[in-house]
């Protein structure tokens, strides 16, 4: 495990899957958070998502998987949010009033935008939440889910403005087939 504590994945999706192949490969186990009761029963009849990605296979004994959004959060430490942008407010208004978020390290693996806002995952999470800028993460690049379950070289920029913790973050997704480079700049 790496200094980035507990991991957790919240999504179920295309990119959710991607990201926890890829960091999978460095960390020994995550938290993954599903909606779908369904979609996690699949996971362990068939090993693999079964509804994305279909392709790639996990070891079941590196997940921890939950269907509640509050739980997977509170028994992790840091928090990657790979929903799909239009949904991202719907499901973090789950957590809205608790202190769940506060001490993470959170991190928007989001593309693009908070729909009708017009802001990014990041600042939406710093002026809801008040999250610490400190404490706030960018997963971003051109990289795709279909090239990281092909297992071919994808690349990654990751942000805080934190570079400590822009550098464990890397750390964590770096691998054979995911190159990565740092950046401080949080909102693109």
């Amino acid at each position: 495990m790496s200094s980035l504590g507990k991991i957790a994945i919240l999504g179920g999706g295309t990119w959710a899957t991607a990201l926890a192949k890829i960091v999978l490969m460095n960390e020994k186990h995550i938290n993954w958070f599903i909606r779908r009761d369904d979609q996690i029963e699949g996971f362990y009849k068939l090993g693999r998502n079964p509804s994305y990605l279909t392709n790639v296979k996990f070891n079941l004994a590196q997940i921890t998987f939950y269907s509640n959004i509050e739980k997977a959060i509170k028994d992790s430490d840091t928090i990657i949010i790979a929903i799909p942008s239009p949904y991202v407010k719907q499901y973090m208004r789950k957590i809205w009033m608790s202190s769940t978020l506060k001490g993470k390290f959170v991190v928007s693996a989001v593309k693009g935008m908070i729909p009708n806002d017009n802001i990014v995952v990041s600042e939406y999470l710093m002026s809801n939440f008040k999250i610490p800028r400190e404490n706030i993460g960018v997963i971003s690049g051109p990289c795709h889910a279909e090239e990281v379950a092909l297992e071919r070289l994808s690349f990654l920029t990751v942000a805080s403005y934190d570079t400590e913790k822009a550098k464990m973050l890397s750390e964590a997704i770096r691998s054979r087939i995911m190159n990565t480079s740092i950046s401080d700049d949080v909102v693109g």
